[in-house]
């Protein structure tokens, strides 16, 4: 009896494997059913079970959707079937992701959730699909299943990768003998020139106030210099402007149908309009023409910028790090924008007490044209305090008086101006709290344009091309090697054949002298890449303090900040640029 017991317990323990079913698989036994094969007759052919066959016939509707929705025909992790509605929305929310990363703005657990359920909403009002909460299990999934690896919980930033970029910024300017006049940062902003707080009846009846441009803004450390900024929008020529010479603008006026700055419009910008600006700068104030440029590392900043201009040397600020460390970012652009709200709204009343027009009447008739002369005002407003004092994260070294500069205690005074002039014109609901909201500039992202996102995230991506007219050339490390190793051979040959001597040397002579130039670039790449190795010897000596960088959020105080209370730090998750590299030494022999 005991030995019967022993038996039964052997053979329970061999467990039949479970059988994962792909998608193909399943589809293969609907269209058997449907063709009115037996179940028995089906289970003998594909080697399934009964329960199983009979599961994927009560999910057949199901299991279609999901293969229309363009999962693999493969895939067998696939334990049930999911909503084609699902499936759609995790499409539109990943490129949301991918263009949150591109503008380098915040992305948490918390901002995906609440983003993924007002897109299954929108998605399911056709569909009378399932209730969809967004769950923490549900994150974690996504994130496997679109391999994102750099969205935040925490919401914290990078700050040791920014203390590294720091030592690293110290030693450069210290190895290239850079002045703080010869020290610039450029960033990039939208500004939504036609908003207005949303407690106002403007802000609810006028369509315009979702258009926006970009702006470049940037000066250099000693905050004596604030260059001419660059504005890029969507209409080449407005309506507005006609009549206008526009390169007497207060601003560079680019466009593009993104109203975004793109890899060949910076170029453009770069070698046309930047560098000239610079070296005449440089000669009014009689120091030589040499720049540092400290740019972030945007899809609109491309890496081979570093090349382009012999007296600009350009650094990029690592990923994760912008909103820790750079400059324009910790009060330049939000004083900009304050000003220019208050601009407007000085020019509103000026235009209700002087002209004897009605709010609407003057908002219908602000234009473009109006903006940009407002933005001119305002960039000018900017002091020079503000402009240096903004370099205490990064290089604390160079700003002239740290304890002296408060850009908080300027942006709260002028919030109130604000808040003032607009209780003149009417705006009676208005207060701190929906100015800081209009200024913090956060962008509607519509559910609907997300479809339109995928190619503009191809373009970012090189996969299809880009814009019109807009083509970019890089010229790599290896190609620049193997170009130099032609030429050597080239001449090597003309040296050994070549039975007049003197022609040969006079050649030689004249395209070594020719290719010099990039001799020096492959030779400049070279030792970015051996400086990299020896980082850790460039540490800051002992006894010395360096200050540790703090986040910010927009550069604006948030409505509990207006007096009191101390701001939160956010993350903004961002791309670095690749390294150039280089794995030949025989062209530095040219030289």
């Amino acid at each position: 009896m005991s030995e019967n017991r022993k038996s039964t317990s052997s053979e329970t323990k061999i467990k039949r494997q479970r059988k994962t079913i792909c998608i193909e698989e399943k589809l293969e036994v609907i269209n058997r059913l449907e063709k009115g094969e037996r179940i028995a007759n089906i289970c003998r052919a594909l080697g399934l079970a009964k329960s199983t066959v009979r599961t994927i016939r009560n999910n057949a509707d199901r299991i279609k959707e999901s293969a229309k929705s363009g999962i693999r025909a493969s895939a067998k992790r696939i334990f049930y079937s999911r909503s084609s509605t699902m499936e759609r929305m995790e499409k539109k929310l990943s490129m949301w992701i991918e263009d949150q990363n591109q503008r380098h703005l915040p992305i948490s657990m918390l901002v995906v959730q609440a983003q993924a359920r007002s897109i299954y909403e929108d998605l399911s009002k056709d569909d009378n699909a399932k209730p969809f909460n967004a769950s923490s299990g549900w994150f974690w999934n996504f994130t496997k299943r679109y391999n994102f690896h750099t969205i935040r919980v925490s919401g914290e930033a990078a700050p040791a990768a920014a203390e590294e970029f720091i030592k690293e910024l110290q030693h450069i300017i210290e190895k290239g003998g850079y002045l703080p006049k010869q020290i610039f940062n450029i960033n990039e902003t939208a500004v939504f020139w036609k908003r207005m707080p949303s407690r106002t009846y403007i802000s609810q009846e006028d369509a315009a106030a979702k258009d926006k441009f970009t702006l470049l803004l940037g000066g250099n450390a000693e905050g004596d210099y604030k260059l001419k900024p660059v504005m890029v929008y969507y209409s080449a020529n407005p309506c507005a402007l006609k009549g206008y010479v526009k390169h007497l603008l207060p601003l560079h006026f680019y466009s593009n149908t993104k109203g975004r700055v793109t890899g060949s419009l910076f170029i453009d910008y770069l070698t046309s309009k930047l560098e000239g600006e610079l070296r005449e700068y440089c000669a009014r104030e009689n120091i030589d023409f040499k720049i540092l440029l400290i740019v972030d590392s945007a899809a609109g900043h491309p890496t081979i910028i570093q090349d382009l201009c012999e007296h600009i040397h350009v650094a990029f600020i690592p990923p994760n790090s912008t909103s820790l460390i750079q400059p324009m970012d910790h009060g330049v652009i939000a004083t900009f924008k304050t000003y220019y709200l208050k601009k407007t709204f000085d020019m509103l009343v000026k235009a209700v007490d002087d002209k004897n027009m009605s709010v609407k009447e003057f908002w219908q008739n602000f234009t473009i044209r109006d903006a940009i002369m407002l933005v001119g005002e305002a960039w000018a407003a900017v002091t020079s305090m503000c402009m240096n004092g903004v370099w205490k994260q990064m290089c604390p070294y160079l700003v002239h008086d740290c304890k002296g500069f408060a850009v908080d205690e300027d942006l709260n005074q002028t919030i109130e101006k604000i808040v003032q002039l607009a209780n003149i014109v009417g705006f009676n609901e208005v207060d701190l709290d929906d100015v800081v909201d209009v200024l913090s500039d956060k962008e509607e992202f519509l559910n609907e344009d997300l479809i339109e996102l995928k190619e503009e995230i191809r373009e970012v991506a090189g996969e299809e091309g880009t814009e019109e007219g807009e083509v970019v050339r890089m010229l790599t490390s290896e190609r620049l090697s193997e170009a130099l190793r032609i030429i050597d051979e080239a001449l090597a040959i003309f040296d050994e054949e070549d039975p007049n001597t003197e022609r040969s040397s006079k050649v030689k002579r004249e395209v070594l002298a020719s290719v010099r130039c990039y001799a020096e670039i492959l030779k400049e790449r070279k030792m970015k890449v051996s400086q990299r190795s020896l980082d850790p010897y460039f540490q800051t000596a002992k006894g010395s303090v360096t200050p540790e960088p703090q986040p910010l959020n927009s550069g604006f105080p948030s409505a509990e900040q207006l007096p009191g209370v101390n701001e939160k730090p956010s993350t903004s998750v961002a791309l670095l640029p690749p390294a150039s590299s280089c794995d030949s030494d025989e062209c530095l022999s040219l030289l």
